[in-house]
């Protein structure tokens, strides 16, 4: 059984609108997203003695949102991820996109997809956002319409992307939550320990550019490789990515929507899930 309640987060500068909250929680979880940015503020699950606590980054108010931070558990996009110096070519024409990340667009430019008042929709187990990004925006071609629907199912947050296209155009979404899987309180995760499944990884320049193309992976090739990585300091990172994976396959219109590929939207509906599992 899943109870779906909303609630007033805050009001927006100037009368630009009302933010919405919206929680919704089951036996084992509980998650609270706001409809500015589709934003996950808390996410509370139980761990093995059955405790509860909230393991994601965020704020208790509004105002925190607003200001400059990390994208706190917001939806990123058009394009998740950077864009190098800003520019692409699409059907033969080059695109410049607003720089603001060094000399690369990151996250969908000045004012992405988690910098904007989301429309709401409560479902029985959930609730879906969504928008029209209008064409041009950012310097992205085309109309572009999202939906990011969050809903509960058992001890599962399902996070589901929908986006349809006007024209061909750029699309790459995700959600950008911070983990601390210690819960609210613990100093840091630098004992943590990340495994992740993937064939290739794909190394980054100083400005966090793959250094060689996504479709040719990062040689030698791994086959099924568990990399297990232990955070003591900050470190620039790297892109995984499994062309092979049906995940990433761009075949009958389903893209990859994680941060780590773009692919291209051909006027066709997309749709993709994340399971984050309890």
């Amino acid at each position: 059984m899943v109870s779906v309640t909303r609630a007033v987060f805050g009001d927006l500068p100037l009368g630009a609108g009302t933010v919405e909250k919206f929680q919704l929680q089951s036996d084992q979880l509980r998650v609270d997203i706001i409809s500015w940015g589709c934003t996950i503020t808390a996410l509370e699950v139980k761990d093995r003695q059955g405790r509860a606590s909230d393991v994601v980054l965020g704020f208790d108010k509004l105002e925190g949102y607003l200001q400059k931070q990390p994208y706190f558990g917001a939806v990123v996009g058009r394009v998740a991820n950077r864009i190098a110096k800003g520019t692409f070519t699409l059907d033969g024409k080059e695109y410049k996109l607003a720089i603001n990340n060094g000399p690369n667009s990151l996250h969908g430019g000045v004012k992405g997809f988690d910098k904007v008042l989301w429309t709401p929709r409560v479902l029985s187990n959930g609730v879906e956002f969504s928008r029209v990004s209008p064409d041009g925006e950012e310097g992205y071609p085309g109309e572009l319409k999202v939906w990011v629907t969050y809903m509960l199912d058992g001890g599962e947050l399902v996070v589901n992307y929908r986006a349809q296209a006007s024209q061909t155009t750029p699309v790459n979404l995700t959600n950008h939550s911070y983990f601390n899987l210690a819960g609210q309180g613990s100093p840091n995760i630098y004992d943590h320990e990340v495994t992740i499944e993937a064939d290739a990884f794909l190394p980054v320049d100083e400005v966090l550019i793959p250094t060689v193309g996504a479709g040719g992976g990062w040689s030698p090739r791994l086959q099924r490789t568990v990399v297990t990585a232990r955070w003591g300091h900050y470190h620039p990172g790297f892109d995984v990515r499994d062309p092979t994976s049906s995940a990433l396959r761009t075949a009958q219109g389903l893209e990859d929507l994680t941060e780590l590929s773009v692919d291209v939207c051909k006027e066709k509906l997309l749709q993709c899930k994340e399971r984050h599992l309890t």
